[in-house]
């Protein structure tokens, strides 16, 4: 397959994720919410997280998450992938995966243990060529980071 044709591929599924994300209805039930706006192009996420914390404390998982999302197309992909990608993770993993996240979007070559935790967020690797369009990417794992803050120092 040409290059061409892979970057219209994953133009294709980037905007499948924006178009139809799959854990984008409020929570009923919800341990933590965050709300963050990115001031420089007005994208705005709500996310919502449930923990499942009965294994005790080194074993807490995002048990249930919500990520409401208004932006543009980067950031409503990236919003929709990352839930995925975090959903039944431990958070320890999250962070990890974060930073992984954020290695690639300064346009660090990943190990390829990071490039499989992160699953279709490498997808949006191509992001770091846009330094405008950065924020846009890491703003919803920005938001879950948050949500894993407040949950360890017991907000």
């Amino acid at each position: 397959m040409g290059l061409d044709k892979l970057s219209q591929l994953y133009r294709t599924i980037l905007l499948d994720y924006a178009a139809h994300p799959k854990y984008a209805q409020p929570l009923e039930i919800l341990d933590q919410e965050v709300r963050l706006i990115n001031h420089s192009c007005g994208d705005q996420v709500t996310l919502q997280v449930k923990f499942a914390d009965d294994e005790g404390s080194e074993m807490v998982k995002i048990d249930q998450i919500a990520c409401l999302a208004s932006g543009c197309t980067i950031f409503q992909a990236s919003s929709a992938i990352m839930t995925e990608q975090v959903l039944g993770k431990k958070l320890s993993d999250v962070t990890k995966m974060k930073a992984a996240f954020y290695q690639m979007l300064e346009g660090h070559d990943l190990a390829e243990d990071d490039k499989k935790k992160l699953g279709d967020a490498t997808l949006l690797a191509g992001v770091s060529q846009f330094p405008a369009r950065i924020k846009c990417a890491a703003l919803p794992w920005q938001a879950v980071a948050e949500a894993i803050e407040r949950k360890q120092e017991g907000k």
